[in-house]
Order: C-alpha cells, then sequence, then structure tokens
C-alpha cells in the first residue's frame, strides 16, 4: 500500500480541501493517507479523522509559518519517511516542498488549483510565494498537477 503525506496550509471548508477529502476519500482503500496542516482542525479535519485518517495539525494558528512548526514537519517527515509528500497550494507548495526536498523525500507533488493569478483576485499570501514557485519547481517537485488544463497553461506561461 503506497504512503501518501499531503500537507495543507489549514481545513477550513473551501475548494482546495474538498478536493483534497474526496481525492482520500476515493482512493483510501489502496492508499494511506496522512494529513499534515500548519493550521486547526478545521472544517475537513474532523471529517478526514471520522474516515479514519491520521491528521497531524502542527497548530500554527497565527497565520504564519513559525519556525516551530516547519521543524516540527521536518521531524515528522524524516521520522515517517514517506513515499510520496503531495503539497496543497502556493505556501505548502513552497515550505512544505522544500522541507520534504530537505528530508530527503524523492517523491514530491505541487497541486495548481487555480486558473486565476492576477494580483486583484488572489490573496497577498498568493501573490507572495508564487515567485518562489517559479523559482522552486524546477527542482523540488517530481510532479505538479493541475485542476485544469487552463491552469497548465497560465502557470506555464509565467515560468
Amino acid at each position: 500500500m503506497s504512503n501518501i503525506y499531503h500537507i495543507c496550509i489549514g481545513l477550513p471548508q473551501g475548494g482546495i480541501e474538498s478536493i483534497l477529502y474526496k481525492v482520500i476519500l476515493f482512493t483510501k482503500k489502496n492508499i494511506n493517507h496522512t494529513v499534515i496542516s500548519f493550521r486547526g482542525k478545521g472544517y475537513y479535519g474532523k471529517k478526514l479523522e471520522d474516515i479514519g485518517v491520521n491528521v497531524i495539525y502542527l497548530d500554527n494558528n497565527s497565520g504564519k509559518f513559525s519556525f516551530f512548526s516547519i521543524i516540527k514537519l521536518f521531524k515528522i517527515l524524516k521520522k515517517n519517511k514517506p513515499k510520496i509528500v503531495q503539497t496543497w497550494w502556493y505556501p505548502a507548495d513552497v515550505i512544505g516542498g522544500v522541507i520534504a526536498h530537505i528530508a530527503g523525500i524523492k517523491n514530491i507533488v505541487w497541486g495548481i488549483f487555480s486558473t486565476n493569478i492576477n494580483p486583484l483576485f488572489v490573496g497577498p499570501g498568493t501573490i507572495f510565494f508564487l515567485p518562489f514557485c517559479i523559482l522552486f519547481s524546477y527542482f523540488i517537485p517530481d510532479k505538479i498537477i493541475s485542476c485544469t488544463k487552463k491552469g497548465i497553461i497560465r502557470h506555464s506561461k509565467i515560468g
């Protein structure tokens, strides 16, 4: 059975989190999933736990990434050595991807979940992490997946 660790910023009731939940729900018979959230339970934390998924909360409720939560993530990945680390959204792609890479994980998968990367329509966190995603995309992820062809085209145009 494959072992996948999903790294996300939080588990509120949102589109990306809904996709994460559905992916796990429909593949949990063949894959051992663990979800690591930088923030607390949110809406999907309990739902994931209810279907038997191991969810680890780094409990960084400040909305910022603390040094301690990043060290905790590193220790978890180094100790458990998951076969695959899948990250969900730009901040998780950068922070989770870099930490997984440093921890020696070979199969890192990033996710693109939006076609709209216009600064007028996305949050400041997205804008902050996007240049790092562009830079690190050349050597951190083994694969980058997208929900849409349009997302692939738009992200390819910016690097």
